[in-house]
């Protein structure tokens, strides 16, 4: 009876927070429920071990599924690849700079797509776990910190402008911080949040690899570039400086070489 009463309550029974004391049984952990059973005074102890959100989300999988990939694909692909187009294809002039205002819009809008549908699963601002509330928090900050970023962009200054130092450097930071934190979340909400599988997260893993890859490449190209562009720099000052000499040389023997002769006279 104990036993038949046990796959009940894992295939069905929500337990929150609360302790509940149900019938006789052996202590394990199961897979499926993630709650600790253990014989107390011969009764059956239930006690949360972890939240279970596959029972907060109950037949939500698909909706669960477009916000993830929509997060994913906005702040976790198209933010670093606008990036990557600024740092390291600049070469390509003006093509860097409207791919990267293009990427990074798409990325912001399909990200606050899929925070609108996390608020959608909760039901609003409250988050039913620990787990989820995190996974919230963080969101929100990305979005407002992504926000800011966008509004920026929008006023920035002309490349002689006294503060456009300060811009870049603000507008550079923020970014990275951005990616960053977005990265992280992508990785909490697939591992702790809800579990889609090994797939979605391996497959990012993946495509996220490739564009570091891509990036440092080209970091190593552009650092081989502008130290040979160093030294070519600097062989045609020295260039200049021992042709400015000689003619200055020309010239004191030509300005001296009558005064010479003069004296020998």
């Amino acid at each position: 009876v104990a036993g038949k009463f046990r796959r009940g309550c894992q295939a069905g029974l929500e337990v929150s927070h609360a302790s509940l004391t149900l019938l006789a049984g052996k202590c394990s952990v199961t897979h499926v429920t993630r709650y600790k059973r253990c014989d107390v005074w011969g009764g059956l102890f239930v006690r949360p071990l972890q939240p279970n959100n596959h029972f907060i989300f109950p037949h939500r999988q698909p909706i669960l599924q477009v916000h993830a990939a929509l997060l994913t694909v906005g702040w976790g692909i198209l933010i670093p690849t606008g990036i990557l187009l600024a740092r390291s294809f600049k070469r390509h002039d003006p093509l860097w700079f409207y791919g990267h205002i293009a990427v990074q819009t798409l990325g912001l809008a399909l990200g606050i797509a899929g925070v609108g549908i996390g608020f959608h699963l909760v039901g609003g601002w409250t988050a039913p776990n620990d787990t989820v509330q995190t996974h919230r928090d963080l969101g929100v900050t990305i979005l407002v910190l992504g926000v800011v970023q966008f509004l920026l962009a929008l006023t920035k200054p002309h490349k002689e402008h006294r503060r456009r130092g300060w811009w870049n450097l603000v507008h550079k930071w923020l970014g990275r911080a951005v990616v960053i934190i977005a990265i992280a979340n992508i990785y909490y909400g697939y591992i702790r949040v809800y579990d889609l599988g090994v797939w979605p997260y391996a497959t990012y893993s993946g495509v996220l690899g490739l564009i570091l890859l891509v990036g440092l490449v080209r970091e190593v190209q552009l650092r081989r570039e502008s130290a040979r562009l160093r030294v070519s720099a600097s062989g045609q000052f020295l260039a200049t400086q021992n042709a400015l000499a000689m003619q200055d040389e020309r010239e004191s023997e030509s300005s001296t070489g009558p005064l010479k002769q003069k004296a020998a006279v």
